[in-house]
């Protein structure tokens, strides 16, 4: 069975009709905790944005079965999509930001557009907010000689390393509470 458009206008992106060429593959982990009553809306969210295994769609039962699996494993969830727009996941981002689900979003360079970046999310940053960095070819976040300059005159550069090996290890299994269940929200310190 495959999602139904949403209808909701919050979800609805402009840039969806944008041409291919403003597509590339890109991938999402997500950790946290998560009512079982949400896990649905997380994954219609994943198929709205073509998220799926392998870079492929996947069905509402498969990324419902790899929500659970994760969860079991005590591992952050990974979808992924051979053709993100704009290499983001735009529903899937605003419905982790909404259930309070830190993410790591890694996308891969589109020629002449961007270039490998990764994004990272918490929910005890500002919902606009966001961790980004241009990364290397195995999602490692990475700075270039003018920000190492910047950061290490003002004494900011460890901080910052601090931050990118925090991201980079993404410490965020997934965890499925039951309905009815107190859901509180701790996030390991950067």
């Amino acid at each position: 069975m495959r999602a139904q458009k949403s209808n909701a206008p919050y979800l609805e992106f402009p840039h969806r009709e944008l041409e291919c060429y403003h597509c590339c593959s890109a991938s999402i982990q997500i950790g946290g905790k998560i009512l079982r009553s949400s896990v649905q809306e997380l994954v219609l969210a994943g198929c709205e944005d073509g998220a799926g295994q392998n870079y492929q769609p996947a069905e509402i039962e498969a990324l419902t079965q790899k929500v659970e699996l994760a969860a079991r494993n005590r591992e952050p969830v990974l979808f992924t999509a051979g053709d993100a727009i704009l290499g983001a996941f735009d529903v899937l981002e605003i419905t982790c930001r909404a259930l309070g689900l830190p993410y790591l979003r890694y996308t891969k360079a589109c020629q002449g557009a961007w270039s490998e970046h990764v994004e990272f999310w918490k929910p005890d940053m500002h919902p606009m907010a966001a961790y980004k960095y241009a990364c290397n070819g195995y999602g490692r976040p990475m700075l270039d000689y003018r920000q190492i300059r910047r950061l290490n005159e003002g004494a900011g550069l460890e901080r910052e390393l601090q931050i990118m090996e925090h991201i980079h290890l993404f410490p965020y299994p997934l965890t499925i509470i039951e309905d009815g269940e107190t859901v509180t929200r701790s996030s390991p310190d950067l």
